[in-house]
């Protein structure tokens, strides 16, 4: 007996450090916190949304929920504007798409959606266009009904194409491509449709994060990924792109505020 209490206590001994790292590696984690959230703000995040949206567990592929400078990059915030944030919609009772977060049904509070209203009204984008040559400093005002709704519903080929695709034909509710659906208001676009912010497809002030901007740019910011677009045509290796005059009607059209002009 006494053999047997030795030997158990031997291997309690062995397994203590395995034991002490994984209780580390759980529940007494420490959680590191991007210091560009207020105080306020970084706890809400820690208490209701890390469970779901960490590197452990990236539900919906948002991973970073702790970097602002990340979710700002990607379209989750609109500095200045909380509004036409997307992790500030997704905590209110009706959001553009999906569920109410966090999913748990443990909603913020009235105060603390205020905290995190105030804090992204009160941020500016740190995100640069960097040495961007595609768009111009400065440009024309550009008119939705003018500018924008012809390159969309409009196919684009060199004059040897017999099948290409306009923007809409392939981003409809039927293709429903890069899950971007737009639709059509008689003969032309619907507005509303195009800017999608469920999806961060147009980010009204700022094209370097708007993906309709960067995905018709031949060099775009590192957080787009995917094929540059149109991919209008089956039958041609290099299908036809937007024109530079196109692309800076786009993008200025949303750096101008993306309006219904």
């Amino acid at each position: 007996m006494a053999n047997l209490k030795a030997a158990h206590f031997k291997l309690f001994i062995t397994l203590l450090p395995l034991i002490a790292i994984s209780l580390a590696d759980c529940s007494f984690r420490e959680v590191k916190v991007d210091t560009g959230f207020s105080t306020t703000v970084s706890q809400i995040l820690v208490d209701k949304c890390i469970q779901c949206h960490s590197s452990q567990n990236a539900s919906a592929g948002l991973y970073y929920i702790l970097d602002s400078n990340a979710l700002i990059s990607n379209g989750y915030i609109n500095p200045g504007n909380a509004s036409g944030s997307l992790l500030y919609q997704k905590l209110l009772a009706n959001p553009p798409y999906g569920a109410r977060m966090p999913k748990s049904g443990s909603y913020l509070t009235d105060q603390e959606l205020l905290e995190v209203k105030n804090w992204i009204n009160s941020q500016t984008s740190t995100v640069s266009a960097g040495s961007d040559t595609e768009v111009a400093e400065t440009y024309r005002t550009v008119s939705f009904s003018t500018d924008i709704a012809p390159i969309l519903t409009t196919p684009l080929s060199d004059g040897t194409q017999t099948n290409a695709k306009s923007c809409i034909q392939c981003h409809n509710s039927t293709d429903q491509a890069g899950d971007y659906v737009m639709s059509l208001n008689g003969t032309s676009v619907d507005y509303t449709s195009v800017l999608n912010t469920g999806n961060r497809q147009v980010i009204a002030g700022n094209y370097v994060t708007s993906w309709l901007c960067q995905k018709v740019k031949a060099n775009r910011t590192s957080q787009i990924s995917g094929l540059r677009m149109p991919h209008n045509s089956v039958a041609s290796v290099n299908p036809v792109k937007l024109t530079s005059d196109q692309v800076n009607q786009v993008c200025h059209w949303i750096k101008q505020g993306a309006l219904n002009n």
